[in-house]
């Protein structure tokens, strides 16, 4: 199992630099490409740069909850922090408690996500507090500080100019090469569970296809068969209301037919039946198809079909690329058969004809 722990660098373009206790070489990458470093069974320990959080002393109360600890602290801060108290998440450990961006916060677990690796991800300073009250860590490019505890970051002009504020007397700096030996990352290994965990895995496309060793295919394919499983049952249960509305709105027609004057149809089969009992066929009008023969002389082949409306005693006749000399013809001579037309819809374009033509039924 191979161990790795990030060193302590400036944040600057997320750049670290990861150091395998093992073999003691350091590489240098970046948030994105933490993924090409690791193994099945590595172990990641993450250490968040101080100036990513801020650190306050707080003796934290057992006797209430973890609730009560937060509103407290945040009452006793309140007019020290400049940022939306919300955006902070609140940490409690060693009778401190951090405050830090939950966004930033939410970037780190994002990328740490997509790595094979089992992640820690610990505030910096907590590995150092158990061995130095006060210490001063030379980073090259800046200097980790912590005095009585509380941490800070800082350049060497800011240094130079408020050494008093930042340390302590005989607080000697110390090289981050000779710190981070293989003893030293060995211990915080050793103790790892005493250090609050901030790592969350966030769930993606990416982080899955890292842990399950899956294409993006086979997440695709799992994510449809989660669709459908889910999704059809709605879907039949949509299809099923659509033919119940269309059953019940047939039956309403047909009572309407009937000329049935009930407006409570609550059991359609067994009124439908009573009503047939009583039917009058000799009372009742009937219809008849219209006489046709007549296109049938002029071209049936023209005729798309005919929907014929018996309770509005019509007929419709949808043609298509009639010829129109030859319809024209046809629609002058439909009163001699006995056919009234009530409407015409037609467009005509280079000589042909096409649409519906609305004519009567007539009663026997």
């Amino acid at each position: 199992m191979d161990l790795y722990i990030t060193k302590f660098l400036t944040d600057k373009n997320n750049e670290l630099e990861l150091i395998n206790s093992t073999s003691s070489q350091a590489s240098k990458t970046n948030l994105n490409n933490l993924s090409n470093y690791f193994e099945e069974y590595s172990v990641l320990i993450f250490l968040l740069p101080c100036s990513k959080y801020t650190t306050y002393n707080y003796e934290y109360d057992d006797a209430v909850s973890k609730s009560i600890n937060e509103i407290n602290f945040i009452d006793e801060i309140d007019t020290l922090v400049v940022k939306d108290i919300s955006s902070q998440k609140v940490i409690f450990t060693n009778n401190q408690a951090l405050l830090i961006d939950k966004d930033y916060l939410d970037t780190i677990n994002s990328a740490l996500s997509n790595i094979k690796a089992n992640v820690y991800l610990i505030p910096e300073h907590l590995v150092l507090i158990n061995k130095f009250t006060n210490v001063n860590v030379d980073l090259k490019d800046e200097f980790l500080i912590i005095n009585n505890g509380i941490p800070a970051r800082v350049s060497q002009d800011m240094l130079d100019a408020n050494s008093s504020i930042f340390l302590s007397e005989n607080t000697k700096p110390i090289s981050i090469d000779d710190l981070l030996t293989k003893n030293f990352i060995d211990e915080v290994n050793k103790n790892i569970k005493s250090y609050p965990n901030l790592f969350s895995f966030n769930i993606s496309l990416d982080s899955l296809k890292m842990h399950l060793d899956i294409s993006k295919k086979s997440i695709y394919a799992v994510s449809l068969t989660l669709a459908l499983i889910f999704g059809l049952p709605y879907f039949y249960a949509f299809q099923i209301d659509n033919k119940y509305t269309e059953y019940k709105e047939g039956m309403y027609q047909i009572f309407k037919a009937l000329d049935y004057n009930g407006t409570n149809i609550s059991n359609p089969k067994r009124q439908a039946d009573l009503i047939a009992d009583n039917f009058d066929l000799n009372t009742k009008k009937s219809f008849q198809i219209p006489n046709l023969e007549f296109i049938e002389k002029f071209g049936i082949e023209y005729i798309e079909y005919i929907n014929i409306l018996p309770l509005d005693r019509t007929a419709d006749i949808y043609i298509t690329d009639f010829p129109s000399a030859q319809l024209s013809a046809l629609l002058a001579l439909s009163s001699r058969f006995d056919v009234n037309i009530i409407e015409r819809n037609l467009n005509s374009q280079e000589g042909l004809s096409s649409g519906n033509i609305l004519v009567s039924l007539s009663d026997e």
